[in-house]
């Protein structure tokens, strides 16, 4: 998954709003790298201090992060 063609451009020009769910420690998808990939977008971004598999380890607040996300679009 991680390989793939370059679509940061949906980021910046999609016509829906997107949320960005990341783990800090992720050893799979650069933490930096996504930030700069967000920067200057209407992205909504949750971070977790945990690695790839923080959504798992973080249910209640995944939970209400994407309760709350889809309650505003």
């Amino acid at each position: 998954m991680k390989i793939r063609k370059d679509r940061e451009v949906i980021l910046h020009f999609a016509p829906y709003p997107i949320q960005l769910i990341l783990g800090k420690k992720d050893p799979v998808l650069n933490y930096d790298d996504n930030l700069e990939q967000i920067e200057d977008t209407q992205v909504q971004l949750t971070t977790f201090e945990d690695g790839h598999m923080s959504h798992f380890e973080n249910q209640s607040e995944l939970l209400a992060v994407l309760s709350g996300f889809l309650k505003r679009v």
